[in-house]
């Protein structure tokens, strides 16, 4: 395995840094005086800061659209027992 590069070991400060998907400002002073030390440019800085930023957000969402429940099918089976009934009670009324 090659060893991990300046941007990339900056990358895995920025991940560190986030919390709850948020990178407080503090932190992100932190950070960019952390990339100047590594020879990291301040804008190549702020781009590898906003990459990492906007694949979390990604897995994020990924992660909450696979645990939320679709109650489509359960909205669909009410709606058809409801018809039924209905039906069934026109026809009863319409008999008598």
């Amino acid at each position: 395995m090659a060893a991990a590069g300046p941007n990339d070991r900056f990358a895995e400060s920025v991940v560190r840094a986030i919390e709850g998907g948020t990178l407080r400002y503090s932190r992100r002073q932190k950070l960019l005086r952390e990339a100047n030390r590594l020879g990291i440019e301040r804008f190549e800085a702020n781009l590898i800061i906003a990459v990492v930023q906007h694949k979390l957000r990604g897995n994020a969402a990924a992660a909450e659209a696979a645990t939320q429940r679709s109650y489509a099918p359960w909205i669909a089976f009410a709606v058809v027992q409801v018809s039924i009934l209905l039906g069934a009670a026109a026809l009863w009324f319409n008999l008598k």
